[in-house]
């Protein structure tokens, strides 16, 4: 909904200043933040992350490279191949020669502006990438990379799943998470005032949660065969946060984890 919006346009104001490129930037943080239900403060990149998204200066490189990628190869009209001329002035074979000639401008905003600048990245790339056939060929290259979203987090919903996601991305309202982000003044857990209170104390230490935490430990045995007992508690405390191997059983982990934090009281 937001990215069609924030990127019409792109490749051209590609080489706007960095201010402008911090506001869009900024843009995109806000609505990462609306979709996980994240705290302000959650650090930028474990919300791009979280929810699969490159940064916009990627996209807009990649956007780039395709729009060169059909000018010069006659998918677009012929007169936006005028800016650029081949040195050997043979169109068909812009993608093996990469020879490509381009008038040096007066202003700087001129030489970082779209053909300049696309062709010098056109120059820098592989050949296994400029050496594309089709359109469909190149986007499935550069996308090679990409980030897939979590099947995890998509099946997290309402404020429960908000929760997790909060933890998941470690600032939520557990104290050792707001005194890493200098929010509070101390990180012990105030239910038991023991010791930090860490996604790790919440999950299995936290001595006052004893009796909703054996019935948590209970349905993991018995309903998805998580041996807690001698599992080591970083590792559980990661499946948890990130999801079973065997996708089909997240549903499940889901609701024993809800029920969970239910029973604690910790959030409400």
């Amino acid at each position: 909904m937001i990215r069609p919006i924030i990127e019409y346009g792109d490749i051209i104001y590609d080489n706007t200043s960095l201010k402008n490129k911090l506001k869009l930037d900024n843009l995109q943080r806000r609505a990462a933040i609306i979709c996980t239900g994240a705290y302000r403060h959650t650090e930028t990149q474990s919300l791009l992350h979280e929810l699969a998204w490159e940064p916009l200066a990627k996209r807009r490189y990649n956007h780039k490279i395709i729009q060169i990628f059909k000018i010069i190869n006659g998918i677009y009209p012929n007169y936006l191949l005028e800016p650029i001329t081949p040195i050997q002035n043979d169109v068909y074979n812009f993608r093996n020669n990469h020879r490509f000639h381009i008038n040096r401008r007066r202003t700087e905003s001129s030489n970082t502006s779209f053909y300049p600048s696309t062709i010098r990245i056109w120059y820098s790339l592989p050949h296994n990438l400029t050496d594309s056939v089709t359109v469909a060929q190149l986007r499935r290259k550069l996308l090679l990379d990409k980030p897939r979203p979590s099947m995890y987090f998509k099946l997290c919903s309402g404020k429960q799943g908000i929760l997790l996601t909060r933890l998941r991305l470690g600032l939520s309202a557990l104290n050792s998470h707001r005194f890493k982000y200098n929010l509070i003044t101390s990180p012990i857990c105030e239910i038991c005032n023991l010791e930090p209170e860490t996604t790790d104390h919440f999950f299995h230490t936290c001595p006052s949660y004893l009796n909703a935490r054996q019935r948590f430990y209970d349905r993991l045995t018995h309903e998805l065969n998580i041996d807690v007992i001698n599992l080591n508690k970083s590792i559980l405390t990661n499946i948890l946060l990130q999801g079973l191997i065997d996708s089909k059983l997240q549903s499940n982990l889901l609701q024993i984890i809800f029920e969970y934090i239910t029973d604690t009281g910790r959030f409400n």
